[in-house]
């Protein structure tokens, strides 16, 4: 093999588990990364370590390794059919409101890890996605299983880049900027990295979140800014302000508000001192159910100290505090 991307073939006739294959590579420090035509990967991740989302090489199949130097690798038949573990048996959760713009397999299909701690999990609700854009255009999209993130607490995205032989535009632009979207089962949101580590994606790629094919990025749930409420379909009858769930937080607390008609809203997060500390929502916003997200930060982009914090909402005639206790 040279050095860079290689394209091998699986000769054996019996599966074997894809970590097994490549530990030589591994050990040695030369493999990069391993994908198969679908995009999934073995590599070594930062904050993960080594994540094998192909499974088991399979006999005939080709696969894409990259080295960091060049190299030759032996692959020696597996004495007997083995018992896939259960964490590489388990599909990756599939999205089914987010939908792709390309046909079978992406193309050089970029990998994106999303990491959430047990106590961001714990926020999340049944029927949640994340969605990557390259601008308006879907490239990648995963379910955002809580029983996915108990087990394993980082969740793989496979996003693809637009094939040059295909008519139209059909995945990501290499070089532009990646985006994020949330579907909550109501609405969409952007949410915005505001850093995330990437690396395997050539020159000026240490710190980025742009597109690169057949790269790698690790976006944990905590540098993600969410950047407008996402708005239900029912139109509620009366204004509210629900309490913010969790609480108490640990990463970031969802604040559901009402209108029963059109009505400029503002929606403030304050400290106990009275001070504003984060505007969650400011201006018109249709009639409707709404959902506002507050990441603990303040509107400088700075963690908030933990303590006890009010949403304060004001729409029309309607006003309303809750109280919310932040505890990192």
């Amino acid at each position: 093999m040279s050095s860079g991307w290689n394209i091998a073939s699986y000769p054996a006739s019996a599966p074997r588990d894809a970590v097994a294959v490549v530990q030589p590579l591994i050990d040695a420090g030369y493999l990069v990364k391993v994908q198969d035509e679908a995009g999934h990967a073995v590599e070594n991740v930062p904050g993960i370590g080594i994540v094998n989302t192909i499974g088991d090489f399979n006999s005939g199949e080709g696969y894409y390794i990259k080295v960091s130097t060049s190299t030759s690798l032996t692959i020696a038949a597996p004495a007997a059919a083995k018992t896939i573990p259960l964490a590489q048996a388990t599909e990756i959760p599939a999205a089914t409101h987010f939908s792709m713009p390309w046909q079978g397999h992406p193309y050089k299909a970029m990998n994106i890890y999303l990491l959430m701690t047990p106590e961001e999990t714990a926020a999340l609700e049944s029927g949640w996605e994340i969605g990557v854009f390259d601008g308006d255009l879907p490239v990648g999209a995963a379910a955002m299983s809580p029983e996915w993130f108990q087990a394993r607490q980082y969740l793989p995205i496979v996003a693809g880049m637009d094939d040059p032989l295909t008519a139209g535009i059909d995945g990501f632009v290499p070089g532009r900027p990646l985006h994020l979207r949330i579907w909550d089962g109501h609405g969409e949101m952007e949410v915005l990295p505001r850093q995330a580590a990437s690396d395997h994606g050539g020159e000026g790629s240490d710190l980025h979140m742009a597109f690169v094919p057949q790269g790698t990025a690790v976006v944990p749930w905590e540098q993600l800014a969410f950047t407008q409420a996402a708005r239900q379909t029912a139109v509620p009858e009366h204004y509210y302000l629900h309490a913010g769930y969790p609480n108490p937080f640990n990463a970031v607390s969802v604040v559901r508000f009402d209108l029963p008609e059109d009505q400029v809203v503002e929606l403030t997060v304050y400290n106990l001192l009275g001070e504003p500390v984060r505007s969650l929502a400011s201006g018109n916003y249709p009639a409707g159910s709404h959902r506002a997200y507050w990441d603990a930060k303040d509107n400088f982009g700075n963690l908030a100290p933990s303590g006890i914090y009010f949403y304060k909402f004001q729409a029309g005639p309607y006003s309303l505090v809750r109280r919310v206790l932040y505890l990192k």
